[in-house]
């Protein structure tokens, strides 16, 4: 009797043993980079106390650079519908955290409540670079390290000024689109985006030439090197079906030099596949 009894105390520890194992997991899940734009849309933004400010409601990129250059964070009203939408820097945010599906914020809650607002029709005038300065002087102004900071705020006469409303797009825009070559061919549609908040990093493009339900191929194509056409509904990269036929595979190293990156154009797989 003594024996069995030992047996099923040894069982329950080691059941206790593997299900405190399998919470820990799951609490300190760290995101691998890239990133991807839906993966990010929906998560919880924590600041500096580890307190809840909002949730990620869009990225906004810079089609010049390819660079992330704002986070959409929302927060408060009913039910979640109808937040109020704030900006945050892309340097401010960071998804090195322990806390599952939960990303961090360079900033108290008591300087988020202050931090601009955002709305869709703001987009093109973001583009300029004093607008985008004066969102960087705001947080540095209420004590906010900034990384990379002086780049940001000088430096911005060496990039072209366009503000047109091709320049800055919101994240959810860009997924859908279709992407044609210079010779309006299509090439497929844009099905995700590969992001990191860090400067040293290029968005690209997950582009699928996948057609209803036949599987198809995907492509890794440097945001920088897409432009709008047709009024912005499709996007053209300047390449020919020859360059995506011979196209090397994207990789960790493409990523980690994404800002020099050329070719532009990489054949895609899933992690793992």
């Amino acid at each position: 009797m003594l024996k069995c009894a030992g047996v099923v105390k040894t069982l329950a520890t080691l059941v206790s043993v593997l299900a405190f194992a399998q919470i820990a997991g799951a609490q300190s899940q760290v995101f691998s980079l890239p990133l991807k734009a839906e993966q990010l849309v929906g998560l919880k933004v924590e600041d500096t106390d580890g307190q809840k400010i909002g949730t990620v409601r869009n990225l906004i990129l810079d089609m010049r650079t390819g660079e992330v250059k704002f986070a959409v964070i929302g927060s408060g009203g009913l039910a979640g519908i109808h937040p109020t939408l704030r900006l945050a820097p892309a340097q401010i945010m960071s998804a090195a955290t322990t806390k599952r599906e939960t990303l961090s914020i360079n900033a108290t809650l008591g300087q988020w409540k202050g931090a601009p607002t955002f709305n869709r029709s703001q987009l093109a005038s973001l583009a300029e670079p004093a607008a985008a300065r004066q969102i960087t002087l705001y947080f540095i102004k209420t004590g906010t390290r900034m990384p990379g900071t002086s780049r940001n705020l000088s430096g911005t006469s060496d990039v072209r000024i366009n503000t047109s409303s091709c320049t800055l797009k919101l994240a959810n825009d860009l997924i859908g689109r279709t992407v044609v070559n210079s010779e309006h061919q299509k090439l497929g549609e844009i099905v995700d985006l590969l992001v990191g908040f860090s400067q040293s990093h290029t968005a690209f493009a997950i582009v699928s030439t996948r057609k209803f339900f036949v599987r198809g191929r995907e492509y890794a194509i440097s945001l920088r090197e897409l432009t709008c056409a047709d009024g912005n509904s499709r996007l053209i990269v300047d390449t020919n079906i020859t360059t995506f036929q011979n196209a090397p595979p994207f990789s960790q190293q493409v990523w980690d030099t994404s800002s020099l990156t050329n070719p532009a154009v990489f054949s895609y797989s899933k992690p793992g596949q």
